[in-house]
Order: structure tokens, then sequence, then C-alpha cells
């Protein structure tokens, strides 16, 4: 299977590299030097979870799952601006969550505050 998608897209003068799959009978397929090397010793039996295009693809289940970690470091407007523009979703799974986080990334810049002052938790967005 996965011969047949190398060659078509080699006549277009495409080369796929880095393949991770979790279908097991494609993976086995995939010669280990076109593997993601992160996983190039790949249990078959217990497949691990991989990051993709900022999201966490947990292979075994074929869910998608977003990791938010508060680190908590003081509020700064700079430090909020940095965590919400982390949340990568290209393919809009929370953009429900992320619009209005960015959008409230406009108050501290409407009541003055410096890129690296402390947010208060009154005027926190977290």
């Amino acid at each position: 299977m996965s011969g047949q998608l190398q060659e078509l897209l080699s006549r277009g003068g495409f080369r796929l590299t880095k393949w991770i799959s979790n279908d097991r009978n494609v993976i086995t397929t995939v010669p280990v030097t076109e593997i993601v090397p992160s996983v190039v010793n790949l249990d078959l039996e217990d497949l691990p979870v991989e990051r993709t295009l900022g999201v966490q693809w947990a292979m075994e289940t074929d869910d998608f799952n977003f990791c938010i970690m508060d680190e908590g470091k003081v509020l700064t407007h700079r430090r909020t601006l940095s965590f919400v523009s982390s949340m990568y979703d290209p393919l809009g799974f929370v953009a429900l969550n992320i619009l209005p986080a960015k959008s409230l990334c406009q108050s501290p810049c409407k009541q003055r505050y410096g890129q690296d002052e402390e947010i208060s938790q009154a005027d926190s967005i977290v």
C-alpha cells in the first residue's frame, strides 16, 4: 500500500518521508529509513502518542488531543499572548475556545499594561 503511494507521488516529483501510521500493516511495509525518527523502534503492540501539526495524535485510539499546561509563572501581557499564540489548531477543533481567548488578549492593551507588567487577577483572562 505505501509502495503504491510512494510510486505515484514520485511520478510527480514528490518523496514522502517521516512516515507514521496507526495501521500496523502499513507501517510494516515502510522502510525504516522513511519512518518518523522518534518511532523507528516502534512497538506495534502499544502505539505511542505522536505530535503532528501542533496536535497530539493518540495513534492507538485515533484521537486528537490538546495539552495546555499552566506553568504557574507570573501572568504578564507577553506571557498571555505567547500562551494563546501557542495553541495551533489548523483543523479548528478548539476554535470555539481559542477565539474568545484571543479577543480577551486585547484587554491588557486597552488597560495600558506593559508587556512584562504583572496583570492583576481581576484583569486576568485566565
